[in-house]
């Protein structure tokens, strides 16, 4: 029985380091979540914002369009007007006349995956699509 002293210590010691590496990895999983939610968050309010953009001569005639122009110069100038734009979300709008669609890319560093594998990011493309209605 005297062999076996300290192994319990040396054990618990081992474990926190598991816990405390498996804290970090969901550390870096939770961020990328929530650098994809701000990212979404972005190109949606970004194509509702060029989905305002109608045609108003269309409009006169009775017909809901999007003048595709403004509505793209509309949804990207939302989209970095964003309160959460980042400067390594780059973003694209593409608008017909009947929506737009935004694509917001990001790349997200990793901090404790890096320290395993240096150099890793991920790199998140989400898109937002809207168009004109008329009452609601």
């Amino acid at each position: 029985m005297s062999d076996q002293r300290g192994s319990m210590t040396i054990w618990a010691m081992g474990m926190s380091l598991l816990l405390f590496a498996v804290g970090f990895l969901g550390l870096d999983l939770w961020s990328g979540f929530a650098a994809r939610q701000e990212a979404a968050a972005v190109a949606d309010s970004a194509a509702i914002a060029g989905a305002t953009a109608l045609d108003e001569s269309a409009w006169r005639n009775g017909v809901v369009a999007l003048e595709p122009t403004a509505a793209e110069a509309r949804a990207l100038a939302a989209a970095v007007a964003h309160p959460a734009w980042a400067g390594n979300m780059t973003v694209t709008a593409t608008a017909t006349t009947g929506g737009v669609t935004v694509s917001v890319s990001r790349t997200i560093p990793f901090r404790f995956i890096a320290a395993l594998v240096p150099g890793q990011v991920a790199n998140v493309t989400v898109s937002g699509y809207a168009e004109p209605t008329v009452g609601g």
